[in-house]
């Protein structure tokens, strides 16, 4: 999971530091369009992240693993 957790940080402040500052010299809507757009996705992929994290951490081994399962495939899907 922390490994994941630095590719991702990696990945986002590239994209958000260089690509999309960029971006935005050319396309002025920072309330919609594109750069909203990558932006929210790159909230809700963090929000995942975390959550999986959490229950990564959490995890009674007495219990099924179905909710991190779940939750790892929807990271992988919006990945």
């Amino acid at each position: 999971m922390d490994e994941i957790g630095h590719e991702l940080d990696h990945h986002f402040l590239y994209e958000e530091k260089y690509i999309l500052s960029r971006l935005a010299n050319h396309i002025p809507e920072i309330e919609a369009g594109p750069i909203f757009k990558l932006k929210s996705e790159h909230n809700t992929i963090r929000k995942h992240y975390e959550e999986a994290k959490a229950l990564f951490k959490n995890h009674d081994p007495e219990n099924p693993l179905t909710e991190l399962i779940q939750k790892m495939g929807l990271l992988a899907y919006l990945l």
